[in-house]
């Protein structure tokens, strides 16, 4: 793989323009070569003075392109050990003895401290995404170095001298990008604080933890949609487990999320419970009589017949459990979170929301059963269109053929 390309599948996508302009420079190059005074026509000093200019001109580019690398990193690296010296502020170590350090020695500091659940998560969250910024700068340093190398050796090969290697030795290697080693300590130290207080000394699963992916490694899309594919499903399902068992997780925002989701599903799952009932229990999918009262399901297949309302009245407490299922969860949440937090607003409130939704559950089931006979009543919807429909056919009018009288009309 050529270096261009090596460098585009590489870069962090936000610092896009920090990084070395390696194809502009490698254009500049190019075009050096091609508009040079040909060596048969002219004379030497000619060529030698065209290419000093161009000299000039190059490593004035460079320059400036050395000079951005510096400031950027600089930057970064400041920014990077504010945030270190923050993160370690966080993790205060408390003394402890040496009899309670043996008999504890597999529980890390965090649990230690006591700390609630949701700052211990969000601490181990804010060291993985401190140690991947790390390895992005330090990727960022090594690739500029590389790029710097290929491009000053890329001028010495087509102009046949020897200032770019000098020109690297004096500038490049002497450049603060490339002699400071802050981010090979901050890394280090990165490493042996989580191993140290987040993971009770265990290395191997402190560097599980803040194992950063091959960057720039390609897949095909297929392994990434199945990829997607199953760690959305199995995250989904995860999300299931905690909302089913509200009490007893820490709730986060995905979970309440899943909740009210299920919430606005209530009509629909009472819905597809009506229809499965209903279609198991009629033999006759096209009749549907709801004046034949039949009690047990398979007299129903038997005759021939279904009635109705079977599916609502006689499983009126499956659809209210159903329907109390997903504001319980809700109710449970909001609990749960109060304990946690102990904001009597907006947790309480929203509970208060659930118990609302709970309450009105068998009134919603009510008006679902209240629909059904209305449109299985002689007035109802159904049996009114066809009642319309037998009026229009004894109100349609005949009309007399030629030589007919009024008596043959009577007749009839």
């Amino acid at each position: 793989m050529k270096f261009a390309e090596h460098l585009a599948a590489h870069i962090t996508p936000e610092w896009r323009k920090q990084y070395i302009n390696y194809e502009e420079m490698k254009a500049l190059l190019y075009s050096a070569v091609e508009q040079a005074p040909s060596a048969e026509h002219v004379e030497p000093e000619v060529s030698q003075r065209y290419f000093a200019k161009f000299d000039e001109q190059f490593f004035h580019y460079c320059d400036k392109e050395l000079t951005k690398i510096n400031t950027f990193y600089s930057e970064k690296l400041a920014e990077a050990t504010r945030k270190y010296a923050n993160l370690r502020s966080e993790i205060v170590e408390t003394p402890f003895d040496d009899d309670k350090k043996k008999k504890d020695k597999s529980r890390n500091i965090l649990r230690k401290k006591n700390l609630p659940i949701r700052k211990t998560q969000e601490l181990k969250l804010a060291f993985s995404e401190f140690y991947l910024s790390l390895i992005l700068l330090q990727n960022y340093q090594n690739l500029n170095f590389t790029g710097f190398r290929k491009i000053l050796k890329k001028h010495d090969k087509l102009l046949s001298s020897e200032v770019g290697a000098r020109w690297r030795t004096n500038h490049v290697e002497n450049a603060h990008f490339y002699m400071n080693k802050d981010i090979d300590r901050l890394i280090r130290e990165t490493e042996q604080t989580v191993t140290q207080h987040i993971e009770g000394g265990d290395r191997q699963k402190a560097m599980k933890r803040l194992r950063v992916p091959p960057l720039g490694e390609k897949q095909s899309p297929w392994i990434t949609f199945k990829v997607g594919l199953f760690s959305g499903s199995f995250t989904i399902l995860v999300i299931a487990v905690r909302v089913f068992f509200a009490p007893f997780f820490y709730v986060h925002f995905a979970d309440f999320w899943m909740a009210d989701q299920l919430i606005s599903l209530i009509p629909f799952v009472t819905d597809i419970q009506y229809i499965v009932c209903f279609y198991y229990t009629n033999n006759d999918w096209y009749k549907a009589k709801g004046n034949v009262i039949l009690f047990k399901c398979l007299l129903c297949r038997i005759s021939g017949y279904a009635y109705a309302n079977y599916c609502i009245e006689k499983r009126i407490f499956l659809r209210l459990f159903i329907a109390c299922l997903p504001p319980w969860f809700r109710f449970a949440q909001c609990l749960r979170r109060f304990r946690d937090t102990r904001e009597t607003f907006p947790h309480l409130a929203n509970a208060a929301k659930a118990v609302r939704d709970i309450s009105v559950a068998p009134l919603d089931c009510s008006d679902q059963m209240l629909i059904i006979r209305m449109m299985d009543d002689d007035n109802g919807v159904i049996n009114r269109r066809k009642k319309k429909n037998i009026k229009r056919k004894e109100e349609n009018p005949r009309f007399m053929l030629e030589g007919e009288s009024t008596d043959e009309l009577d007749a009839c």
